[in-house]
């Protein structure tokens, strides 16, 4: 595709070796909104709770061989 401001196919419009105009370029806003589905939100949840599971599986562990050290003192 050739430049918009000078014909060059060397380039792009507003590249700075470009000895024509500068062309206003439109900006393109996009935004994009992902929801997830409501298997996926399931799925998301039931992840999240199995990391608090673990982590509450791994201070329990943490408790109980601090208690076994207490009993064998």
């Amino acid at each position: 595709m050739p430049c918009q401001a000078c014909g060059s196919q060397m380039h792009f419009a507003n590249d700075p070796s470009c000895p024509g105009p500068r062309i206003e370029m439109p900006l393109i806003d996009v935004k994009v909104n992902i929801v997830p589905s409501p298997e996926e939100q399931t799925v998301i949840i039931l992840s999240e709770i199995k990391t608090e599971l673990k982590r509450i599986l791994e201070e329990l562990r943490t408790m109980q061989r601090r208690a076994r050290k207490r009993q064998l003192r």
